[in-house]
């Protein structure tokens, strides 16, 4: 009788632990798929690009930021120089010039010149950082324009910032003037020369800027508002231009 007896696992137990192994395996084919189907998410380039609106350049203001930070971190008295970047002016340290205090009071001479002895050592003290200060920024300068112009633009916008007419005379070691050039490029269309393009064409960017489809709502939203400053840019000289005009007419 043992022997007429089905194997363990036969019949339907045994067809139910089939069908149960053939959906399981089916299971994790079908959930690989979904994997190998899924698109790697590419980081955006760390550079400022002649068009972030098409190219996987990050926004004009991350970058912004990154050189900031480092320059802040990496230069001498970089505090400064990273300062003039962010706010777009360079900073004016003849504000915080050190001045000389002058013993005042009803003490006699000798009191009064030993007094001022101890002020003017302090004084000079601060006025030999003042100087370190003031020398640091402006050899900072050319500095930040080799690194921003080196390592943070691409190829095609390094060659159409060399060939704005002014470029050698007002925009060559001066980052301040390089970063606000660089922000007017990034958003102007491939075909488009300098000089800027006109406010119409800054008002179709604004109205067609959608966001990337791996782009997260922060980054989208930084190129939003960059793109609305270029509209806003572009407007305010349009009425400069149009006051000029009438007033030349009267």
């Amino acid at each position: 009788m043992g022997r007429d007896q089905a194997p363990r696992g036969s019949g339907r137990g045994g067809q139910g632990h089939s069908r149960h192994r053939r959906h399981k395996g089916k299971s994790n084919q079908s959930s690989s798929s979904k994997q190998a189907a899924t698109p790697t998410k590419t980081e955006p380039l760390m550079k400022f690009g002649v068009n972030t609106a098409t190219t996987n350049c990050a926004p004009y203001a991350t970058v912004h930021d990154k050189i900031a930070t480092y320059i802040q971190k990496n230069y001498d008295c970089g505090h400064d120089i990273a300062k003039s970047i962010r706010t777009g002016q360079l900073i004016d340290l003849d504000a915080e010039k050190p001045i000389r205090t002058l013993a005042t009071g009803d003490k006699k001479k000798a009191e009064r010149d030993l007094i001022q002895s101890g002020l003017d050592i302090a004084f000079s003290t601060r006025m030999s950082a003042h100087v370190k200060r003031e020398q640091c920024l402006h050899s900072n300068l050319p500095k930040a324009f080799a690194y921003i112009m080196n390592d943070y633009c691409t190829d095609g916008l390094k060659n159409r910032l060399i060939a704005i007419p002014d470029y050698e005379s007002t925009i060559r070691d001066d980052p301040l003037a390089l970063l606000t050039v660089i922000k007017t490029c990034v958003h102007e269309n491939a075909r488009t020369q300098y000089p800027p393009v006109t406010i119409l064409t800054h008002w179709d960017c604004l109205l067609q800027l959608k966001q990337a489809k791996e782009e997260d709502p922060p980054s989208y939203a930084k190129r939003f508002e960059q793109q609305l400053e270029t509209v806003n840019v572009g407007m305010r000289d349009l009425e400069v231009g149009v006051s000029r005009s009438v007033i030349s007419l009267k």
